[in-house]
């Protein structure tokens, strides 16, 4: 598995394997935050109403995922 911050790390796999499965592809672990604006979007939010959310500190994410113009404001 891999982690955009820690890099790679082994995880426990399936200890049985049968000749017609094919290679596991690499596993890549979610960013916090990451699929926040998607999901609430598909709840029905506005994009305006996910944004109070991020400003009200209701909803938080990695800075890693926010624009660079935005991580300089806040910096």
């Amino acid at each position: 598995m891999s982690d955009s911050q820690i890099g790679a790390f082994a995880i426990p796999g399936n200890p049985v394997r049968f000749s017609k499965w094919s290679e596991p592809r690499e596993l890549k672990a979610d960013i916090l935050g990451q699929h926040n604006d998607e999901i609430l979007g598909e709840l029905g939010l506005s994009p305006e109403e996910i944004s109070g959310l991020y400003a009200e500190k209701v909803l938080v994410q990695d800075p890693a995922l926010r624009p660079a113009t935005e991580r300089r404001q806040r910096a």
